[in-house]
């Protein structure tokens, strides 16, 4: 990937993380809290509208995290940030642990979430499977690899990706790490 197309990748990343959502063809941002809009209704809203209701962002369309749409091998959301303490909150969602981890490379994101607490389809997604992070967008597994429990980020050496999604397995003995690039 050339380093011209890792930085827009980058910056779109950025931007969808932090509260500005792109829709038809323009961006939004404000000050305030971002709105989700259902799909069917997204079509309707204009930036005025985005402006009345003092939203920060529109993000659509969306997925609720855990409902089925086909398109995509497992949806989900960002629960929350921090470290290890905010992955044990066990909030159903994945954790931005990004800031956290000492990862080498260039990974734009790392997010960890116990299997128990609905990381469980972590361990089946296979290369060429899309996911739908709420919030993030679509991204294609390109990677995985399994590693042992209080394995270094050393073990992730090599794995592409512009994120890493990490689960544990049922048995507790190692740990799922499945590496996703931005879909277009």
């Amino acid at each position: 990937m050339s380093g011209g197309h890792r930085i827009r990748r980058a910056a779109a990343f950025a931007g969808l993380a932090s509260g500005v959502a792109f829709f038809g063809g323009q961006s939004f941002s404000a000050s305030a809290s971002p709105v989700i809009i259902a799909p069917e209704a997204s079509s309707e809203v204009s930036n005025t509208e985005v402006n009345r209701i003092g939203a920060s962002s529109i993000v659509a369309p969306d997925f609720a995290a855990g409902t089925f749409d086909p398109n995509f091998a497992w949806t989900t959301f960002v629960a929350n940030h921090g470290g290890q303490d905010a992955v044990d909150a066990c909030q159903g969602g994945l954790t931005d642990m990004t800031a956290e981890a000492d990862l080498e490379g260039s990974y734009l994101g790392y997010f960890p979430i116990h299997n128990h607490c609905g990381g469980e389809p972590i361990l089946t997604l296979q290369v060429g499977d899309e996911v739908f992070i709420s919030g993030y967008g679509a991204f294609t597994v390109i990677d995985y690899r399994e590693v042992e429990q209080g394995d270094t980020t050393r073990a992730l050496s090599g794995l592409g990706g512009d994120i890493l999604l990490q689960t544990c397995h049922e048995t507790g003995l190692g740990m799922r790490v499945v590496a996703l690039d931005m879909s277009w």
